[in-house]
């Protein structure tokens, strides 16, 4: 009887034992508003120090909880946290219960490993190191850390979504508090600030639609509609990777086979494609397309990662298999993409000898995270590109004309329509986001062979919105030139091709000529400045001589034409027995004259402190060559620009020089200054010389 009351003492104290390494209480919060299930809006998370001064164990767990039938999204708008990562976020997409042990594994840390604290922005991924590195070891011994991943992966609070598996995601927030200063003191020195917005997400709309193979991960089967008539077959239907949006496991392998009836062909587009790339191309994790109905090596297709997702596939029979191998360690948030059948005489002709992709709907159809629904523009060709999906991609011609260029098997005709082309691209930012277009390549014939004039029924047009979705042209590109970058003036950027399709052209040596365009898009915060240090989102940049001695520097969106309506302030810190010298190699900023607001002229301001300096006046126009030079450490170049019109703007090298180095004033303030004295001095001495000649002839 004894042994048994003893048997039973143990057992309740082991399981005591085993529940206080398993978990570790911490207070918790439970988000849940369904407000965040409506259309372009968002619920909010907020913890801040005043919260979290009397958290359980240093530590703040918040939960975000949907319906079964819902996924999470998740970012971070503002993070505050300590140096020396006193503060660190553990973030976890995959739960299936409230649940977190001290076993689970997060799939996102985030903290500053900083010197000082920063409280303007959260330090960018970039600066971040892996969790294993020594410096936090650093942190009190009265903190628990329980690293469950070897090498988490640290996140850009500002911009990546980060999504669920399942309809819970969790974060736990973990402080020293011992390291804090006193309890009356706590809330003003200790700058912890988390604010997130979440949003709830269908799962249908992830869905594979087509049939997972018995005992198996992750291996589908896709079947051809029975239905025969064109709406049944145009329509799309799609499929993804494991968990997407989510990030997919390591270490799987799946097959998607796509099984047509005779006389059918399988097409296949991606629009999403996020699998990391390998030092040597695809040798990570990868897509594989066969053009057959088993993985056959001899029939691949293409091999896919990170690629952007414009291309085209159509098998050249009924069946298609792509394989999707993740073997590294590394994942990432995978592929989505679309299919469906069509029939010979579906792709040949249909209603009136009309082609099936001359005026096929959005082509490029993307699900809207915001609507929770996906985008229908039946009847219209348009592609539309959003920057919660992608921040870069290409897209160019290629994606309108590969239909019309299919070889069918069966008679070796080739096919053509004759019906114009017209088609919408639309570009959708974030709020503190531009879009920004880069050519690739570009060939679309003009009036003449040297003529800047373009047909309007052969170019590509930039559009600018006038009234919600009604759109007029406000610029057209054509010819065989590479066309200079292009920046929205806000968060939306709309272009249109109109044109027709290819007919084959040959150049003296037999080669093909190219038509159309291939162009690369950017959602930037930067304004399209690739160099110093920008503070937030303005565009503001600081060059600082402890981090560069020399270097170039340009106007947004150079060589293209600058936004309109903005102000840039480019700040140069040297030190104390340093000055700045900026040379101008490229100056085109639209005004004319003395540059003033009458005129209405964009122009650039020189000062040697934050504020106007009187030595040097306004500069605009289009100049050649010229130097500034600073009087002491500090120099600011400032652009202004208006609504009226707009030029490529600057280039320039600034260097920062010692001030023994040379004494010698090249600034263009202080030649046009030694200019006038010179000019000045020359007129005192011709009238003297007159003088002097009126009274030799006087004396005779």
């Amino acid at each position: 009887m004894k042994f048994e009351i003893y048997l039973t003492k143990l057992i309740l104290l082991l399981s005591q034992v085993k529940a206080s390494n398993l978990y570790l209480e911490c207070s918790c919060l439970y988000a849940q508003d369904r407000n965040s299930t409506a259309a372009q809006t968002s619920s909010e998370v907020v913890l801040n120090a005043s919260m979290a001064r009397h958290a359980k164990n240093g530590c703040y767990l918040i939960f975000i909880v949907g319906t079964k039938e819902e996924i999470v999204t998740f970012r971070f708008k503002k993070v505050q946290l300590r140096p020396h990562c006193l503060d660190y976020i553990e973030i976890f997409p995959y739960l299936r219960e409230p649940v977190v042990e001290n076993i689970t594994m997060a799939e996102y840390m985030y903290c500053n490993y900083s010197q000082s604290f920063v409280p303007s922005q959260p330090t960018p991924s970039s600066n971040f190191d892996s969790i294993n590195d020594k410096r936090l070891a650093n942190l009190s011994s009265t903190t628990q850390i329980h690293i469950t991943t070897t090498r988490p992966m640290f996140l850009s609070p500002t911009h990546e979504f980060i999504y669920s598996s399942h309809r819970i995601l969790a974060i736990r927030v973990r402080f020293n508090k011992s390291s804090l200063p006193g309890a009356k003191r706590l809330i003003n020195n200790w700058p912890l600030q988390l604010t997130g917005e979440y949003r709830f997400l269908k799962k249908e709309h992830f869905q594979n639609d087509g049939r997972l193979i018995k005992n198996s991960y992750c291996d589908y089967y896709f079947f051809a509609n029975p239905e025969n008539s064109y709406e049944a077959l145009k329509v799309w239907k799609y499929f993804h990777s494991p968990r997407f949006p989510a990030k997919y496991p390591a270490h799987i392998k799946c097959f998607y086979k796509f099984i047509g009836r005779r006389n059918s062909h399988v097409q296949v587009s991606f629009e999403e494609i996020n699998i990391p790339k390998g030092e040597n191309g695809c040798d990570l994790d990868k897509l594989i397309i066969y053009d057959s109905e088993s993985a056959n090596t001899n029939k691949i297709v293409d091999v896919l990662c990170d690629f952007p997702p414009s291309k085209v596939f159509l098998s050249s029979g009924p069946d298609l298999v792509i394989e999707f191998n993740a073997s590294s360690n590394t994942t990432a948030k995978g592929f989505r993409g679309k299919f469906r059948f069509l029939h010979n005489e579906v792709l040949i002709f249909i209603d009136t000898q009309r082609y099936v992709n001359a005026t096929e709907s959005n082509q490029n159809r993307i699900p809207d995270y915001e609507n929770e629904k996906i985008r229908n523009t039946q009847g219209d060709c348009k592609f539309m590109y959003d920057s919660n999906l992608n921040k870069t991609g290409i897209f160019d011609t290629n994606q309108l004309f590969t239909i019309q260029h299919i070889r069918l098997a069966e008679n070796n005709i080739l096919f053509r329509a004759v019906e114009p082309i017209e088609c919408t691209y639309e570009f959708y930012g974030q709020r503190e986001e531009r879009v920004q277009i880069k050519f690739l390549d570009f060939n679309i014939p003009s009036e003449s062979q040297n003529s800047p004039n373009c047909y309007a029924n052969n170019s590509l047009q930039l559009l600018t919105d006038v009234r919600g979705s009604k759109y007029e042209v406000t610029d057209m590109y054509c010819g065989r030139f590479l066309p200079k970058p292009i920046m929205s003036k806000g968060t939306k950027l709309a272009l249109q091709f109109v044109g027709k399709y290819p007919i084959s052209q040959y150049d003296d040596n037999g080669k093909g000529i190219y038509y159309g365009f291939k162009a690369e898009y950017r959602f930037l915060t930067n304004y399209g400045v690739i160099s110093g240090h920008q503070l937030g989102y303005d565009c503001i940049f600081t060059y600082n001589s402890t981090k560069k001695k020399s270097g170039l520097f340009m106007s947004p969106n150079f060589p293209g034409f600058y936004p309109q309506n903005i102000i840039c302030h480019f700040y140069f810190y040297g030190d104390l027995q340093e000055r700045i010298l900026i040379q101008f190699d490229i100056f085109d900023v639209e005004g004319i004259g003395s540059c003033e607001y009458l005129t209405a002229s964009d122009y650039v301001e020189f000062s040697n402190f934050m504020s106007t300096d009187r030595k040097y006046r306004k500069f605009c126009g289009k100049r050649e060559k010229f130097n500034i030079r600073s009087d002491d450490r500090f120099f600011r170049v400032s652009l202004y620009t208006n609504d009226r019109f707009d030029r490529s703007g600057f280039r320039a090298y600034y260097s920062f020089e010692s001030k023994a180095k040379s004494s010698d004033n090249t600034s263009a303030q202080g030649f046009m200054i030694s200019h006038a004295k010179c000019s000045k001095l020359t007129a005192y001495f011709q009238i003297n010389r007159l003088i002097f000649i009126t009274l030799l002839c006087s004396l005779y």
